[in-house]
Protein backbone atom coordinates (compact mmCIF):
# COMPACT_ATOMS: atom_id res chain seq x y z
CA UNK A 1 0.00 0.00 0.00
CA UNK A 2 2.82 2.50 0.81
CA UNK A 3 4.56 1.60 -2.44
CA UNK A 4 1.38 2.31 -4.08
CA UNK A 5 1.13 5.68 -2.87
CA UNK A 6 4.42 6.32 -3.65
CA UNK A 7 3.79 5.60 -6.96
CA UNK A 8 0.87 7.57 -7.58
CA UNK A 9 2.19 10.40 -6.03
CA UNK A 10 5.25 10.30 -8.75
CA UNK A 11 2.96 10.54 -11.57
CA UNK A 12 0.76 13.12 -10.17
CA UNK A 13 4.59 15.00 -9.76
CA UNK A 14 5.26 13.54 -13.25
CA UNK A 15 1.92 15.52 -14.65
CA UNK A 16 3.07 18.28 -12.52
CA UNK A 17 6.17 18.67 -14.09
CA UNK A 18 5.09 18.65 -17.71
CA UNK A 19 2.58 21.09 -17.21
CA UNK A 20 5.15 23.41 -15.64
CA UNK A 21 7.40 22.70 -17.92
CA UNK A 22 4.73 24.23 -21.01
CA UNK A 23 4.24 27.04 -19.08
CA UNK A 24 7.54 28.54 -18.77
CA UNK A 25 8.17 27.14 -22.26
CA UNK A 26 10.78 30.08 -23.79
CA UNK A 27 9.31 31.71 -26.84
CA UNK A 28 10.45 31.04 -30.27
CA UNK A 29 13.47 32.80 -31.39
CA UNK A 30 13.16 34.41 -35.09
CA UNK A 31 15.93 35.36 -37.43
CA UNK A 32 16.28 38.12 -39.67
CA UNK A 33 18.52 38.64 -43.00
CA UNK A 34 19.10 41.55 -44.97
CA UNK A 35 19.00 41.21 -48.66
CA UNK A 36 19.67 42.90 -51.72
CA UNK A 37 16.40 45.50 -52.55
CA UNK A 38 14.78 43.59 -55.42
CA UNK A 39 11.68 44.79 -55.19
CA UNK A 40 13.72 48.12 -56.47
CA UNK A 41 14.01 46.33 -60.21
CA UNK A 42 17.29 46.40 -62.54
CA UNK A 43 20.00 48.09 -62.32
CA UNK A 44 19.89 51.92 -63.14
CA UNK A 45 20.03 52.23 -66.74
CA UNK A 46 22.74 55.39 -66.70
CA UNK A 47 25.03 53.01 -64.82
CA UNK A 48 27.80 51.69 -67.23
CA UNK A 49 27.94 47.54 -67.91
CA UNK A 50 31.65 47.27 -66.39
CA UNK A 51 32.12 43.61 -65.89
CA UNK A 52 35.49 43.86 -66.04
CA UNK A 53 35.95 45.71 -63.15
CA UNK A 54 36.40 44.95 -59.48
CA UNK A 55 35.22 46.89 -56.66
CA UNK A 56 36.13 45.77 -53.04
CA UNK A 57 33.97 45.98 -49.68
CA UNK A 58 36.88 46.65 -47.17
CA UNK A 59 35.88 47.80 -43.50
CA UNK A 60 32.29 47.87 -42.41
CA UNK A 61 32.08 49.35 -39.26
CA UNK A 62 29.15 49.49 -36.95
CA UNK A 63 29.01 50.46 -33.22
CA UNK A 64 29.53 48.52 -30.30
CA UNK A 65 26.17 48.85 -28.62
CA UNK A 66 24.93 46.78 -31.66
CA UNK A 67 27.43 44.21 -32.64
CA UNK A 68 25.29 41.53 -31.40
CA UNK A 69 23.00 38.85 -32.21
CA UNK A 70 19.87 40.66 -30.87
CA UNK A 71 18.12 43.79 -33.13
CA UNK A 72 18.15 46.81 -31.13
CA UNK A 73 15.51 49.62 -31.76
CA UNK A 74 15.09 52.51 -29.84
CA UNK A 75 12.99 52.83 -27.28
CA UNK A 76 13.39 56.52 -26.34
CA UNK A 77 15.50 59.48 -27.04
CA UNK A 78 18.06 57.86 -24.47
CA UNK A 79 17.26 53.91 -24.08
CA UNK A 80 17.40 50.96 -26.74
CA UNK A 81 15.52 47.56 -27.02
CA UNK A 82 17.35 44.91 -27.35
CA UNK A 83 15.18 41.97 -28.81
CA UNK A 84 15.83 38.75 -27.38
CA UNK A 85 13.72 36.68 -29.61
CA UNK A 86 14.04 38.68 -32.45
CA UNK A 87 17.68 38.46 -33.83
CA UNK A 88 19.92 38.46 -36.88
CA UNK A 89 20.96 35.30 -38.39
CA UNK A 90 24.06 36.25 -38.96
CA UNK A 91 26.96 39.12 -37.65
CA UNK A 92 25.54 42.55 -38.53
CA UNK A 93 28.37 43.58 -40.25
CA UNK A 94 28.90 40.53 -42.00
CA UNK A 95 25.10 40.91 -43.27
CA UNK A 96 25.90 44.54 -44.30
CA UNK A 97 28.63 43.83 -46.22
CA UNK A 98 27.07 40.77 -47.97
CA UNK A 99 23.88 43.30 -49.02
CA UNK A 100 26.17 45.87 -50.05
CA UNK A 101 27.97 42.99 -52.53
CA UNK A 102 24.86 41.95 -54.06
CA UNK A 103 23.65 45.60 -54.29
CA UNK A 104 27.40 47.20 -56.40
CA UNK A 105 27.12 43.85 -58.62
CA UNK A 106 23.84 45.04 -59.72
CA UNK A 107 24.03 48.33 -59.97
CA UNK A 108 27.82 47.85 -61.94
CA UNK A 109 27.05 44.76 -64.00
CA UNK A 110 29.78 43.43 -62.80
CA UNK A 111 30.09 39.96 -60.64
CA UNK A 112 33.89 40.90 -59.61
CA UNK A 113 32.43 42.35 -56.30
CA UNK A 114 34.63 41.06 -53.05
CA UNK A 115 35.02 41.76 -49.36
CA UNK A 116 37.96 41.78 -47.22
CA UNK A 117 40.37 39.95 -47.29
CA UNK A 118 40.85 39.56 -50.71
CA UNK A 119 43.39 37.49 -52.92
CA UNK A 120 46.41 39.77 -53.72
CA UNK A 121 46.42 38.88 -57.23
CA UNK A 122 42.62 40.32 -57.87
CA UNK A 123 43.28 43.78 -55.62
CA UNK A 124 39.90 45.52 -56.76
CA UNK A 125 40.04 48.57 -59.04
CA UNK A 126 37.76 50.55 -56.22
CA UNK A 127 37.29 50.19 -52.41
CA UNK A 128 34.52 50.89 -50.18
CA UNK A 129 34.75 51.44 -47.07
CA UNK A 130 31.70 52.12 -44.59
CA UNK A 131 31.82 53.67 -41.12
CA UNK A 132 27.84 53.32 -39.68
CA UNK A 133 27.31 55.65 -36.66
CA UNK A 134 23.39 54.86 -36.79
CA UNK A 135 21.71 51.64 -37.95
CA UNK A 136 18.63 51.73 -35.83
CA UNK A 137 15.24 52.67 -35.76
CA UNK A 138 12.03 52.38 -33.77
CA UNK A 139 9.37 49.60 -34.96
CA UNK A 140 6.32 51.09 -36.76
CA UNK A 141 7.76 54.32 -37.60
CA UNK A 142 11.31 54.78 -39.21
CA UNK A 143 15.19 54.36 -38.90
CA UNK A 144 18.03 55.88 -39.48
CA UNK A 145 21.24 55.18 -41.74
CA UNK A 146 24.04 57.58 -40.86
CA UNK A 147 27.69 57.63 -41.67
CA UNK A 148 30.59 58.16 -43.63
CA UNK A 149 31.84 55.50 -46.81
CA UNK A 150 35.27 56.21 -48.01
CA UNK A 151 36.37 55.74 -51.84
CA UNK A 152 39.79 54.49 -52.99
CA UNK A 153 41.85 52.20 -55.00
CA UNK A 154 43.72 52.40 -58.38
CA UNK A 155 40.70 53.18 -60.63
CA UNK A 156 40.32 56.20 -58.50
CA UNK A 157 41.71 59.79 -59.96
CA UNK A 158 42.89 61.58 -57.30
CA UNK A 159 42.58 61.68 -53.43
CA UNK A 160 40.18 59.11 -52.14
CA UNK A 161 37.12 60.15 -51.71
CA UNK A 162 34.76 60.71 -48.24
CA UNK A 163 31.24 61.32 -48.33
CA UNK A 164 28.49 61.33 -45.48
CA UNK A 165 25.33 59.49 -45.33
CA UNK A 166 22.53 60.14 -43.43
CA UNK A 167 18.96 58.41 -44.31
CA UNK A 168 15.44 57.79 -42.42
CA UNK A 169 13.21 55.11 -43.91
CA UNK A 170 9.88 54.68 -43.12
CA UNK A 171 9.29 50.88 -41.53
CA UNK A 172 6.31 49.69 -43.53
CA UNK A 173 4.90 47.91 -40.64
CA UNK A 174 4.96 46.98 -37.49
CA UNK A 175 7.21 43.96 -37.66
CA UNK A 176 10.87 43.19 -36.95
CA UNK A 177 10.52 42.09 -40.77
CA UNK A 178 9.06 45.22 -41.99
CA UNK A 179 12.42 46.48 -40.27
CA UNK A 180 14.91 44.04 -41.86
CA UNK A 181 12.93 45.26 -45.06
CA UNK A 182 13.17 48.89 -44.57
CA UNK A 183 17.25 48.40 -43.65
CA UNK A 184 17.73 46.40 -47.05
CA UNK A 185 16.27 49.59 -49.05
CA UNK A 186 18.06 52.08 -47.02
CA UNK A 187 21.34 49.71 -48.12
CA UNK A 188 19.77 49.54 -51.82
CA UNK A 189 19.63 53.63 -51.61
CA UNK A 190 23.02 53.73 -50.19
CA UNK A 191 24.56 51.60 -53.25
CA UNK A 192 22.97 53.74 -55.83
CA UNK A 193 24.85 56.76 -54.83
CA UNK A 194 28.21 54.81 -54.45
CA UNK A 195 27.76 53.18 -58.02
CA UNK A 196 26.99 56.71 -59.46
CA UNK A 197 30.17 57.89 -57.88
CA UNK A 198 32.14 54.62 -59.32
CA UNK A 199 30.47 54.74 -62.48
CA UNK A 200 31.33 58.59 -63.39
CA UNK A 201 35.04 58.04 -62.19
CA UNK A 202 35.67 55.24 -64.66
CA UNK A 203 33.90 57.61 -67.47
CA UNK A 204 36.07 60.44 -66.29
CA UNK A 205 39.17 58.19 -66.79
CA UNK A 206 38.17 56.80 -70.04
CA UNK A 207 37.28 59.92 -71.81
CA UNK A 208 40.89 61.29 -70.65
Amino acid sequence: MHSKAIKILWHKNLVLFFLLSACFKSPHVEFYTLNSNTFAGKALENVSKLKDITVGIGSVDIPEYLDRPQIVTLKGPHQLHLAEFHRWAGRLDTEITKVMKKNLSILLGTSRVVSFPWDPSEKPEFRVDLTFNHFEGTLGKALRIQGVWRLSGKGLKGAPLYQQFDQTITISGPNYEDLAVAYSKGLWDLSQVISKVISNNIRISTKK
